[in-house]
Formats: structure tokens, C-alpha cells, sequence
């Protein structure tokens, strides 16, 4: 495969990262835990004990994986949400992605019809009048950001990178 740790991120213990997986800016895999097939784990995500993400799973921000969990599909685990336990978290596939893109901790990926972003979706539309108040993660990004975070995706939609 063609996995990939760089960054400040760190592989440590008996954890694994393989097949075309991704780990990367401050993030940290450890112990037992696995990130596998086409799964993304960035920010300062922790991914620790038998945890598992595979597929393809995102895991960012300041989000953690622990235990048995189980993190896979099209999942995004993001911000500060914490899966552990014997907890699994899946997501419904997303076809037709065009350009995947990560702007700050926000994995987002374009599709010919939709923006993702974490666990929101909108339509090219609604990204063009989507306003910093009605950002429902502002908590973990400034009105700056959400400027840069919006401007990029709408240059890539308008200038054919996302088709």
C-alpha cells in the first residue's frame, strides 16, 4: 500500500498503519490500534488501546478513538467527540467524489452536487450564501477561518478543480 504518516504525527506500541491510509499533523496512533484502507486520521486526533479506523473513515480536530471502537465506512469523527468502548461509528457512502481537500483540521470532500465537511453537507448553492453565524462547528474556527475555509472551496467549484 501506500500508507502515509508525516507531519508531527507519531505511530507508536504495536499500532499499525497500512494500505492507503493517512496520518498526519499532530496526530498520534498507539497501542494495538490500526488505521487502515483509505482512512484519514489528522489534527490532533488520537487513535489508541484496539481502536480501529479503516475504510474511508476520517477522525480530526481533537477527536478520539479508543478501546474496541470501531470507526469506519464514510464516517467523520471530528471536534472533540470521543468513541470508545466496544462503540462502532459508520457513515453512508459517498459516491462521485471529485476533489478532497483539508483546509485547517476540516477534511472536505466535493462531489458534482454536494460539499462534506465533518458530518455537514450542503449544496454548491448553500455554500455560496453559508454564513459564518450559520457554521454550526464556529466553536472551533474563527470567522477568518470559515472566510479562507469557504473561499477555497468556492474557487475550486468555480475554477473546474472540483469537476
Amino acid at each position: 500500500g501506500n500508507a502515509r504518516v508525516y507531519g508531527n504525527a507519531r505511530v507508536s506500541g504495536d499500532a499499525w498503519v497500512y494500505g492507503n491510509a493517512r496520518v498526519y499533523g499532530n496526530a498520534r496512533v498507539s497501542g494495538d490500534a490500526w488505521v487502515y484502507g483509505n482512512a484519514w486520521v489528522s489534527g490532533n486526533a488520537q487513535v489508541y488501546g484496539d481502536a480501529q479506523v479503516y475504510g474511508n473513515a476520517w477522525v480530526s480536530g481533537n477527536a478520539q478513538v479508543s478501546g474496541d471502537a470501531r470507526v469506519y465506512g464514510n464516517a467523520r469523527v471530528y471536534g472533540n467527540a470521543r468513541v470508545y468502548g466496544n462503540a462502532w461509528v459508520s457513515g453512508d457512502k459517498i459516491t462521485n467524489i471529485l476533489k478532497t481537500i483539508q483546509v485547517f483540521q476540516y477534511c472536505i470532500s466535493i462531489t458534482s452536487n454536494y460539499i462534506f465537511c465533518g458530518c455537514y453537507k450542503w449544496t454548491h448553492k448553500e455554500i455560496k450564501t453559508l454564513t459564518y453565524g450559520e457554521f454550526e462547528t464556529k466553536d472551533y474556527l474563527t470567522n477568518a477561518q470559515f472566510q479562507i475555509l469557504k473561499k477555497t472551496v468556492l474557487l475550486m467549484i468555480e475554477y473546474g478543480e472540483a469537476k
